[in-house]
C-alpha cells in the first residue's frame, strides 16, 4: 500500500503572509515538497527493511511506493527456478531436487518474524540443542504455505549453527528440500505488500518532521503591514 501525503494540509498558517505574495512562492513550494518527499522515501525505505523506496508528486501530493512492492505484487512459483538453478541436482533414481537454505538473524537484528530467532530457540541452539521437527520449538509457526499446502514443520525446525569464519560471525541456517515430486504449489511465494502497520508508522513519523521541514524551507511566516 503507498503512502499519501499533501503538504498543503501544512501551508494554511502562510495565507496572506510575505511568503506566500513572493512570485517565486510555488517554486519554494515546489522545493519543499521534494525535500518531504525523499525523506518520507527514505523513511519508508527503513520501515520496509531496506527495500527501495520512491516518491512521485503531483503539486503538494506526494506519493511513495516500495520497489519491491511493484515488482512482487502477485504470487510466484518457486520451484522451477529452484529445480533448475545453478544449486539443483540428480538423485541415483532420477529425480531433481535442490537443498535450499533458509538464513536466520539472531534476536534483536534482521528482518524479524521468521526470519528471526525467538530467544528460546537461540538459547537452545547455543546450547548445542537440536531442534526437531516434532518439538514445540520445531512446530512452532507451523502453518499451511500460501498455495494451499501445509508446511511440514516449523521455520526453526533443523536450526543449524555455523560458526563464523568470515567476518568473526557466528551464523544460523535451517534447510528444505524442494523435488519433482513435491506438491505443486508447494514453493509459492506470496505478493509481497508494504505492511500496514509500517507505512502508518511512517506516516506519523512524517507527520511530526514535517512542520520543520516547511519552516526550514520557507521560513516562519511573516505579515507586513502594507502602507497606503
Amino acid at each position: 500500500m503507498p503512502l499519501s501525503i499533501d503538504i498543503e494540509d501544512y501551508l494554511s498558517q502562510y495565507q496572506g503572509s510575505d511568503q506566500e505574495r513572493d512570485p517565486i512562492w510555488r517554486h519554494n513550494v515546489f522545493r519543499a515538497t521534494r525535500v518531504v518527499a525523499d525523506q518520507a522515501a527514505a523513511a519508508l525505505s527503513r520501515a520496509s527493511g531496506g527495500s527501495r523506496a520512491y516518491a512521485m508528486t503531483a503539486g503538494t501530493r506526494i506519493d511513495v511506493r516500495s520497489l519491491r512492492e511493484e515488482a512482487e505484487n502477485a504470487p510466484v512459483d518457486l520451484k522451477p527456478g529452484l529445480l533448475y538453478g545453478k544449486s539443483s541436482r540428480v538423485s541415483r533414481k532420477g529425480t531433481r531436487y535442490a537443498i535450499v537454505p533458509f538464513r536466520k538473524s539472531t534476536p534483536g537484528r534482521g528482518k524479524g518474524g521468521l526470519y528471526t530467532l525467538p530467544n528460546d530457540v537461540y538459547r537452545a541452539s547455543l546450547r548445542g540443542q537440536t531442534i526437531s521437527p516434532n518439538s514445540e520449538m520445531g512446530m512452532r509457526f507451523q502453518r499451511v504455505g500460501y498455495g494451499g499446502e501445509p508446511w511440514k514443520s516449523g521455520p526453526f525446525a533443523g536450526l543449524t549453527r555455523y560458526e563464523g569464519e568470515y567476518r568473526g560471525g557466528t551464523r544460523y541456517y535451517t534447510f528444505r528440500t524442494v523435488s519433482e515430486n513435491s506438491p505443486p504449489l508447494s514453493w509459492i511465494r506470496p505478493p509481497f505488500l508494504a505492511r500496514e502497520e509500517a507505512v502508518s508508522e511512517v506516516r506519523d513519523y512524517m507527520n511530526s518532521v514535517i512542520p520543520e521541514i516547511i519552516v526550514s524551507e520557507l521560513g516562519m511566516p511573516t505579515f507586513s503591514v502594507d502602507e497606503f
